[in-house]
């Protein structure tokens, strides 16, 4: 279900101008989805503090922040899971966010609940306007949104509760459909986090159209039986963007559906208007020569196929193997020939070629109507247009006007150039994953998190980490607030060592997530301000932050670092993973608390898991003159005296 209590109509979207497309999955081939509930977050959250000091704050009828431009609208030109699409245009630091802990129903009842939902607000809503005078803040509103979350929170089969099947939580894959009415392409992040188990990121390129992404249950590493857990989907760069969701959800398929999760897109007849990926045969199609009869050295690349593959993979259009051929004697010819990184999908083996298709658009996510077949026999080409009629195939044998024909006729954009390395990097995670279990910190290598400290030298960085001090509540060390003349002079101060902090990983670019300030004036190096992004929250960041800190203080003769900790009502978290890095508590003064953390004590522990990257950290004059030449450790930079 979603939110749709704030939705409204988008007066300046003209619906009719959304490309339109039916739903790619049947709702009769689901057996049951999981009942979530949908809601309008932001990624920074700082609540209540945000609503006063945040600059992006804009006042929902609730007087809440209003993170998309009309709320949730149910826009009826769509349908999927229900009878309307999730229209959302986030604004930045929008995200939208679930709770996990319902339980699985069938589609009927699932939409029933949310036609009563959508009764229910018809009623509350003229009311609460009426009252809107005497009770700013909706308090019916408040009120009816509780209920509702108790609701759905004991919605469904569990199987804990009577009678219930031990499978009614089990769900054979977590469908995202998603709609872009925009000719530019966007990222969504999609995150799950669940207490005790590693933690899951993915990321997708939404193009223009129509859009289906599927992630197994299995690999995204969560025991829906425990219900405690969050699902967060936001776009990547705090991009602003409009989406129109027609599913987002966990899904169990019928057992009577073969392959349901192609079932709809195999029901599409026709090719989508563009192709995204290009399979490939290998026999007298990649190469010239027949492998299993000719054997390696027989089989000689055909220069002109490697030229158009690399002239369409500059258009952003990706390719894949389907052959019918010994996997690791095939694979090993593309080894050798140096084509190995240009292939995102392989499916080579004896079986049918339209089941191999079928494999490759399941494991990137694409329907089969945006795939084209290229093959030498005319047999293996008539199979797959019989059995997949929407997907397009050509004659290996004449492909000198493949590029001026419309459907590769897509524009060379940046994004489009990263595509395939982004589905590399993908499939190396999906494999990486394999291997996780409950080890965090094996899923946090495969991140391969990037950390980059500088000093906020630029107009964007220094509003940016001020914005962090200002809005921060659970991950701030002192909570004080700072005007920006004095944010300036602690930077000019030549006593303090400031530190901010960007993060990356293989699914995206977090940005500028952090900021601390540590005076150097002293004896003992103080953290006086540590602020940290929740969106980055326990990912060893925090460890690989202070190991760097550390090994360089220690450099210096440092024996100690301090922190000055400021008990505020919802800093807690902030302490506790302070003390799993080291910090131990000290004295106490004027409400603050001194931790103390040993610096000459083995290190702070997995504080290698992220990289840290200097990249502009500028010296304190006071550090400076006990000599800065220093390399804390090698997959690090060094402070570089400027």
């Amino acid at each position: 279900m979603w939110q749709v209590d704030w939705g409204k109509a988008p007066a300046d979207v003209a619906t009719k101008d959304v490309f339109l497309a039916a739903s790619a999955i049947d709702p009769a081939t689901v057996e049951a989805a999981y009942a979530l509930f949908w809601e309008e977050h932001c990624v920074e959250c700082a609540y209540p503090t945000c609503y006063t000091t945040c600059p992006l704050y804009v006042a929902r009828p609730d007087q809440k922040c209003a993170r998309f431009r009309y709320g949730i609208y149910p826009n009826r030109a769509f349908s999927g899971l229900f009878e309307y699409g999730a229209d959302v245009e986030f604004r930045r630091w929008g995200k939208l966010e679930t709770q996990l802990g319902a339980g699985a129903a069938t589609i009927t009842s699932l939409r029933k609940l949310a036609r009563q939902d959508t009764a229910m607000l018809r009623i509350i809503e003229p009311v609460a306007q009426r009252m809107a005078g005497i009770d700013g803040k909706r308090h019916l509103n408040r009120a009816y949104h509780l209920a509702r979350g108790q609701r759905i929170a004991h919605f469904g089969d569990r199987p804990d509760a009577p009678g219930s099947s031990p499978a009614a939580l089990e769900f054979d894959e977590f469908v995202a459909e998603v709609h872009n009415p925009a000719p530019e392409p966007f990222t969504l992040i999609v995150e799950l986090i669940q207490e005790g188990f590693p933690g899951y990121r993915t990321s997708f390129t939404v193009q223009s159209g129509a859009n289906i992404f599927r992630i197994p249950t299995a690999e995204m590493g969560v025991d829906l039986n425990r219900g405690e857990g969050r699902l967060l989907v936001y776009p990547d760069h705090d991009a602003e963007v409009r989406a129109i969701f027609t599913w987002l959800d966990f899904v169990r398929y019928r057992a009577a559906a073969t392959e349901p999760s192609l079932n709809g897109s195999d029901r599409m007849s026709r090719p989508a208007a563009k192709v995204k990926c290009v399979a490939w045969d290998l026999d007298n199609t990649l190469w010239q020569g027949v492998l299993v009869e000719d054997g390696p050295e027989g089989c000689i690349l055909r220069p002109e196929v490697v030229a158009l593959i690399e002239q369409l993979d500059q258009r952003g259009i990706v390719h894949a193997v389907a052959s019918k051929n010994d996997q690791a004697n095939a694979w090993s010819r593309i080894e050798a020939f140096g084509l190995a990184d240009m292939f995102v999908a392989t499916a080579i083996n004896w079986g049918s070629k339209s089941n191999n298709l079928r494999q490759i658009a399941e494991s990137l996510n694409l329907n089969l109507d945006a795939i084209a077949f290229v093959d030498d026999s005319p047999f293996e080409r008539a199979e797959v247009e019989s059995e997949l009629p929407q997907v397009r195939t050509y004659d290996a044998l004449d492909l000198s006007a493949l590029l001026d024909q419309s459907e590769f006729d897509v524009p060379v954009t940046d994004e489009g150039k990263r595509r395939r390395l982004s589905y590399l990097a993908e499939g190396k995670r999906k494999e990486a994953s394999q291997d996780f279990g409950a080890n965090y910190a094996d899923f946090i290598r495969a991140c391969e998190i990037q950390a980059e400290l500088f000093t906020p030298r630029e107009a964007s960085e220094i509003d940016r980490c001020l914005e962090l001090i200002q809005r921060s509540n659970q991950l701030n060390l002192s909570t004080v607030r700072y005007e920006k003349t004095d944010f300036l002079a602690l930077l000019d101060n030549p006593e303090t060592l400031a530190l901010g902090l960007k993060v990356r990983d293989r699914f995206g670019d977090y940005g500028i997530v952090g900021f601390a300030s540590i005076n150097v004036g002293g004896e003992t190096p103080v953290v006086n301000d540590l602020v940290i992004s929740c969106r980055i929250a326990r990912k060893k960041i925090e460890n690989a932050w202070f190991g760097w800190l550390g090994d360089t203080l220690a450099a210096l003769s440092f024996e100690h670092l301090n922190a000055r900790y400021i008990p505020s009502a919802r800093n807690g978290v902030l302490l506790e993973t302070l003390d799993e890095i080291g910090f131990e508590s000290g004295a106490t003064s004027n409400g603050s608390v001194m931790l103390t953390l040993p610096l000459l004590a083995g290190g702070v522990p997995e504080a290698t898991l992220v990289e840290i990257v200097d990249e502009g950290v500028q010296v304190p004059a006071m550090l400076a003159a006990r000599g800065v030449a220093v390399k804390p450790r090698e997959d690090s930079g060094s402070l570089d005296g400027r």
